[in-house]
């Protein structure tokens, strides 16, 4: 029986290697991060507007987008993506001993302590979002819902400087950068 996600894995490749897709080998980690961020604010706009019928589409963006740089990082030498696989396999196994350990069952509550304890015992990083950047993140998508008008001039303001053409804005609103990368329509 096939396999969705090797079988994604594949193609992605395939688009990445010689003979492939110009553009994905061009790719590097550094020119795919503004994709990574608009990919995850598009799905968190779904998800906060309640559009679910837009869901999967979107998770699959960011799915494909985080598969693409673990696949240019691979190229690069840095790491391999079954290895990658089995640890945050086992990450998620450590960090639910209330499911995977002797400590079964329990609340929500209980589970998210016990999530937090074995964070903190792993020494969890110090770059991980604050709860301040997720509530002006979170606010930033209130406000802007709240005042559409309020993109009209940035944006008349980036497609007269060349930022964006007038066909590279997606439904959103949300300008998609031009210059000094390709990007891919999505």
């Amino acid at each position: 029986m096939p396999d969705p996600f090797w079988d994604l894995v594949t193609m992605a490749r395939r688009l990445q290697a010689p003979g492939g897709c110009a553009w994905d080998r061009r790719q590097t980690l550094q020119s795919l991060l503004p994709c990574l961020i608009e990919e995850a604010w598009e799905t968190f706009e779904v998800v906060k507007s309640r559009r679910l019928r837009d869901l999967e589409e979107e998770l699959g963006d960011v799915l494909y987008t985080v598969l693409f740089l673990a696949l240019i990082a691979e190229r690069q030498g840095v790491l391999r993506l079954r290895p990658l696989l089995r640890r945050v396999q086992r990450k998620m196994v450590r960090r639910h001993p209330h499911v995977f350990g002797a400590h079964a069952g329990g609340t929500a509550a209980e589970a998210y302590q016990s999530w937090q304890t074995s964070k903190r015992r792993e020494g969890s990083k110090a770059h991980s979002p604050s709860r301040q950047l997720e509530a002006t993140l979170v606010g930033l998508w209130e406000w802007l819902h709240a005042h559409p008008k309020a993109w009209e001039q940035p944006l008349r303001l980036v497609r007269r400087r060349g930022w964006v053409n007038a066909g590279n804005t997606p439904a959103s609103g949300t300008p998609r950068p031009t210059r000094g990368r390709s990007r891919r329509p999505g």
